[in-house]
């Protein structure tokens, strides 16, 4: 059985497809506020954090800073019919090419679809990374999308002494 290549030239597709160019803030890494003020420099963004308290607070700091961008944010902790809502509005303003910023929490990970040209996401397992970068320039409409890693101070949970 001879073994063929997929693709004639694997490195030329795989250059024609990236969709997304990736950076990593490691160090020193950012505060929140550092983040919100990369957001708010955007007219399309999304970001995803970890834990609802980030979120929330993100969300603040975003919406404090006046960006001329509806300023969206999204949680599991919010009624599924107000999550829809939001989803909608989104969609519609994404869809205007008018100026959005959204923070979510991971929801938006497996089924919600979205296509920011950036995404900001907190550091996650590699997966949760992947899944998250399938929400910047998801459709192809950029050239490329940005995407931007940030590490969070590292939140306590019950029983833990990190």
């Amino acid at each position: 059985m001879e073994i063929r290549p997929l693709a004639d030239d694997s490195v030329e597709l795989f250059t024609r497809l990236k969709r997304v160019r990736y950076e990593w803030q490691p160090d020193p890494p950012p505060t929140l506020d550092d983040v919100a003020a990369q957001i708010c420099e955007e007219r399309q963004a999304l970001a995803i954090v970890n834990a609802v308290a980030h979120g929330r607070r993100l969300y603040s700091l975003v919406a404090d800073r006046g960006p001329d961008a509806e300023v969206v944010h999204l949680s599991t902790r919010m009624r599924p019919r107000h999550r829809k809502q939001a989803l909608t509005c989104i969609r519609t303003l994404l869809a205007d090419g008018k100026p959005v910023l959204l923070v979510s929490t991971q929801l938006v990970k497996v089924g919600v679809d979205v296509d920011f040209p950036v995404m900001f996401r907190a550091l996650a397992p590699a997966k949760s990374l992947q899944q998250a970068a399938g929400r910047a320039n998801r459709e192809g409409r950029h050239l490329a999308g940005d995407g931007w890693w940030w590490s969070t101070p590292r939140t306590r949970r019950c029983g833990s002494s990190t």
